[in-house]
């Protein structure tokens, strides 16, 4: 719930599944109420026993489910609080640290993998007014994305490359990770990041 102070209602999700009662339930639903008139904008009911998520913890992992289709209500509104819960649920699952960490501004989609030569780190660049109404006329180009990858044991770097832009890029190994800087991202980008062992 990392950012969530003083908050005592986040938006829900447009279509759930109703689920029975959890023991320690993080949230629980309201059940919806009307936004206009404004006098008469209130939840009915402030609290129920439904759960709008429910944690689970095992000595083999984690799981997170939410019963509704909170990614869906998140990109088609751009609310910025159940983007944050998104965000707050992949850090839980994934232990509080994410294999690859980018920081830069922009509105940004990663995903990355190990491929036959390496590494491949890709960068998809949504910055655009647009961006939740499903068509993209111009791109918004961003400025520098800092990366910061974790090696698996035993791994080393010894060069990467931006397959879009066509250049090799310089680079830091310390602590387990390698570093370097994309210095700017149109629509996409590739940095291949090829292993010495």
């Amino acid at each position: 719930m990392e950012g969530f102070s003083n908050t005592s209602i986040l938006p829900g999700s447009e279509y759930r599944v109703p689920l029975a009662p959890v023991n320690g339930p993080v949230l629980t639903v309201v059940p919806g109420f009307p936004a206009y008139p404004p006098e008469l904008s209130y939840p009915r009911q402030p609290h129920t026993d439904e759960p709008a998520v429910v944690l689970r913890q095992t000595d083999k992992g984690r799981l997170v489910f939410f019963p509704g289709d909170i990614e869906r209500t998140m990109w088609l509104s751009g609310n910025t609080d159940l983007s944050r819960l998104l965000q707050n649920a992949v850090r839980w699952v994934a232990g509080g640290t994410a294999p690859v960490e980018i920081e830069g501004r922009g509105f940004i989609e990663v995903f990355a993998w190990e491929t036959q030569p390496g590494f491949a780190v890709h960068v998809l660049n949504y910055t655009n007014p647009n961006v939740h109404r499903g068509w993209v006329r111009e791109f918004y180009p961003i400025g520098e994305q800092k990366v910061r990858m974790k090696l698996p044991s035993g791994r080393g770097i010894k060069r990467v490359e931006l397959l879009r832009a066509g250049k090799d890029i310089p680079f830091k190994v310390r602590d387990g990770a390698v570093e370097f800087t994309i210095p700017s991202v149109e629509d996409y980008e590739v940095a291949a990041l090829y292993s010495n062992s």
